[in-house]
């Protein structure tokens, strides 16, 4: 998910191409775009129930979105290495 968003160019960060892009990632790795969606959506506005998850990140835009992924993705880590040990 993050490599996706950090690969679409400005000009598609849309919420149509978008949602297209992200429910295509799903097919392609068989998830269905609900549980790819929600963890994204965590990600992106920190909360589970929230405005619609593609115009949130049009109108937050691609920057901040990557920033934000890759964010949770620290939290993730540094959990999963904690809880490791």
């Amino acid at each position: 998910a993050l490599g996706l968003c950090k690969t679409v160019s400005s000009s598609s960060f849309e919420p149509e191409n978008l949602e297209a892009d992200y429910r295509a990632l799903a097919e392609k790795i068989e998830m269905k775009p609900g549980q790819l969606f929600s963890p994204i959506r965590v990600a992106i506005t920190g909360k589970t129930f929230a405005p619609p998850l593609f115009d949130t990140m049009a109108a937050i835009g691609q920057a901040r979105c990557v920033e934000r992924i890759e964010n949770a993705l620290s939290v993730i880590r540094c959990a999963a290495s904690t809880t490791a040990e």
